[in-house]
């Protein structure tokens, strides 16, 4: 088995309209005698990088291809110690199958060349629970602390637990998804009612719904834009989540909701999907956060 990989070049090649990046890396794998490379084959690795992920890593372009580079040279690494360069599939960097803090090694770059170890351990294609469910569990704790002092109550509820936990979870197939986005319809209306017709008194209204409530809310401790763009998210979630398993009447609502989210319609791909409308609700809990904790910080009661 040749015993080094060259990387010879790198570029991105990322289609029109993606939500994220694609970038092709290009490698030599070969023998090296006497400090000269021997070539011996050459191939190249497809490395497609969700918009989701460069959002949570919170890298600009530039940096995420130092990334690319490096994810993808480990992953050429693997598959050749484990004798896998035949066939070789796009490696997908998303949070299910990406470390939560972009890696650093190895150091590559066009030029750069690395021992093959020969090993034969398996490949990982991507975890079970994306790594979005620790953020999102700590910055729901981190809400519910903040309203237990504004409102008086924790304000996101947990009636049940296993909408929550099922939300993690990947989605690669329609039941899946459907799955899925019924879990998360379920979670985002989880309310505490009573605490936010108590904040809002007289402005509450007799039958006015949660989440509105949520987002009358977070207008009196901010602003009206802010708070719509939080539980806009919200409200397209719930129209997602009328839509599956079927559309009937809510078709206009649902298709709405998949342009809210910026999904083609029909989804080609379910896994994309859920990964982006959950980093959605993830930056939208982020900023609720921060709206309650400015709010604590300047002494609002």
């Amino acid at each position: 088995m040749p015993k080094f990989i060259k990387i010879t070049d790198f570029k991105e090649v990322s289609p029109a309209g993606i939500d994220g990046h694609k970038y092709r890396l290009f490698f030599d794998v070969g023998n090296r005698t006497e400090g000269s490379f021997r070539k011996e084959g050459a191939y190249n690795l497809d490395i497609e990088v969700s918009g989701t992920l460069q959002a949570v890593w919170g890298q600009n372009d530039k940096e995420l291809a130092i990334t690319s580079v490096s994810s993808g040279t480990s992953h050429i690494l693997d598959l050749a110690g484990n004798n896998q360069l035949t066939d070789i599939e796009p490696y997908k960097l998303n949070t299910y199958t990406a470390p939560k803090v972009p890696p650093t090694i190895p150091v590559s770059g066009v030029g750069a060349v690395f021992p093959i170890v020969e090993t034969e351990h398996e490949i990982p294609l991507g975890g079970e629970m994306s790594f979005l469910s620790d953020d999102i569990s700590e910055v729901r704790d981190q809400i519910n602390a903040l309203s237990n002092n504004l409102w008086g109550g924790r304000v996101l509820l947990l009636s049940q637990e296993r909408p929550l936990f099922d939300m993690y979870k990947p989605s690669n197939t329609t039941e899946e998804f459907q799955t899925r986005i019924q879990s998360l319809g379920i979670v985002v209306k989880d309310l505490n009612k009573e605490i936010l017709e108590k904040f809002l008194g007289n402005e509450a209204g007799e039958s006015t719904g949660t989440i509105i409530l949520l987002e009358n809310s977070l207008a009196k401790l901010s602003s009206p834009g802010r708070s719509s763009n939080i539980c806009s998210v919200f409200k397209n979630i719930n129209y997602m989540r009328q839509g599956y398993p079927a559309h009937g009447d809510n078709a206009k609502k649902v298709l709405v909701a998949h342009r809210f989210f910026g999904l083609t319609y029909p989804i080609p791909s379910y896994s994309d999907a859920w990964e982006k409308i959950l980093g959605k609700y993830f930056s939208s809990m982020r900023e609720m956060r921060d709206i309650l904790s400015e709010a604590w910080n300047a002494g609002v009661e």
